[in-house]
């Protein structure tokens, strides 16, 4: 067992145990623990000591700021953060192996321009046609299923004599629809 002692924290150890010994949870966690108990710490500092516990690369957005009192004891990093960060309404982004930490609201309001974004390019976008011939399934009855996956402009229809669907959307949306039937 390792304890470090920092100036605004009482105490953290970071222990190695296996992995049976997880918390029965439906999520998984990994299987180092640490303990945490601190009082009126900076979150930001927080943040940046379970990142380095992780051994994570960690970017901590501006409107990050607080303080946080907490006692955890023996939990793994990533529950640790994950319990911080929605005690603090803060979200997490992971960017490969770069964990970004915002607001939530921050991380709303980006989630909605790139879906703006993607909505506008898709509707830039030339739409293609294509016979798709099922050949387990009922062309008629698969109508609905597709639909969910067809952009505003996209639109499907059964070809009953062939057993084939008609497609005629954007080529991404053509391509995830064909993988469904292969």
């Amino acid at each position: 067992m390792v304890k470090v002692l920092i100036p605004f924290l009482f105490s953290i150890s970071i222990l190695a145990t296996t992995p049976n010994l997880l918390a029965q949870s439906s999520k998984q966690y990994n299987v180092q623990k640490i303990s945490l108990d601190l009082r009126d710490a900076d979150i930001r500092n927080v943040l940046k000591l379970i990142a380095e516990a992780a051994e994570l690369n960690i970017i901590i957005g501006d409107e990050v700021k607080g303080k946080i009192t907490i006692r955890l004891v023996d939990i793994t990093w990533d529950q640790a953060l994950e319990v911080i960060l929605q005690s603090q309404s803060l979200g997490m982004v992971r960017i490969g192996n770069v964990v970004r930490i915002e607001s939530l609201e921050k991380l709303r309001k980006e989630g909605e321009v790139q879906l703006i974004s993607k909505r506008a390019h898709e509707r830039m976008e030339d739409l293609k046609t294509e016979l798709v011939h099922l050949k387990y399934a009922i062309a008629k009855e698969m109508v609905p299923l597709v639909k969910g996956f067809l952009s505003e402009r996209g639109m499907v229809t059964a070809e009953e004599k062939t057993n084939a669907l008609v497609i005629r959307d954007i080529s991404k949306n053509i391509e995830t629809i064909k993988e469904l039937f292969r």
